[in-house]
């Protein structure tokens, strides 16, 4: 009898996951808004929330622990995209 060879079903998005795995592994804040601007739909969803916080746990305990930063500084610039816009989370970052 034949097995069928389907996926497992993934607890997230594959979307979402492949935009916050793009957003924190970008080389380069240009790279980091454009992919925000390119993915915004999921990157400020709620699951991109989850699967961040569950990256940052998972790393901080493994022995990639001393690159969690990456993961918090994008998380926070994240927030400050959501809360003020993109233009102004960016701002510091972003050469006029």
């Amino acid at each position: 009898m034949a097995q069928s060879k389907t996926k497992p079903k993934l607890k997230y998005n594959e979307k979402t996951i492949l935009a916050v795995q793009r957003f924190i592994n970008s080389r380069t804040w240009k790279d980091a808004r454009q992919i925000m601007e390119e993915n915004k739909r999921y990157l400020f969803s709620k699951e991109a929330d989850k699967i961040m916080a569950e990256m940052e746990e998972k790393y901080s305990r493994g022995i990639w622990g001393n690159e969690v930063w990456v993961i918090q500084e994008h998380r926070k610039l994240l927030a400050a995209c959501r809360k003020d816009g993109i233009e102004a989370g960016f701002g510091e970052r972003l050469p006029k």
